[in-house]
């Protein structure tokens, strides 16, 4: 979720994603956390399926613990890169994902 938020940022000029979420009033913190509303929120200004972006969402599941699909990691398994991506490969791919 926070990549797409990245990208949706990146695509209406925001020099980051704070900037972005403060001008259209978008709360963050509670996408971080995987809160559904949140990211039914975020799937309707991207005009995606919610249960799919749910489905690949980090989940905070509190006492330093996540879920992504089925795994569940800690703060100390998780590593902070940047991945880039291609716009155009993604949406030639969205067709195949589950």
């Amino acid at each position: 979720a926070s990549s797409l938020l990245s990208r949706l940022a990146a695509r209406n000029g925001a020099g980051s994603v704070q900037q972005f979420c403060g001008d259209i009033a978008f709360p963050i913190d509670p996408l971080f956390r995987g809160e559904p509303v949140a990211i039914v929120h975020l799937a309707q200004l991207a005009g995606c399926d919610p249960a799919a972006l749910g489905k690949v969402s980090i989940r905070h599941l509190g006492r330093n613990r996540f879920r992504l699909r089925d795994e569940i990691a800690t703060t100390h398994s998780l590593h902070r890169s940047r991945v880039r991506v291609c716009p155009a490969c993604v949406r030639s791919e969205v067709p195949a994902a589950g």
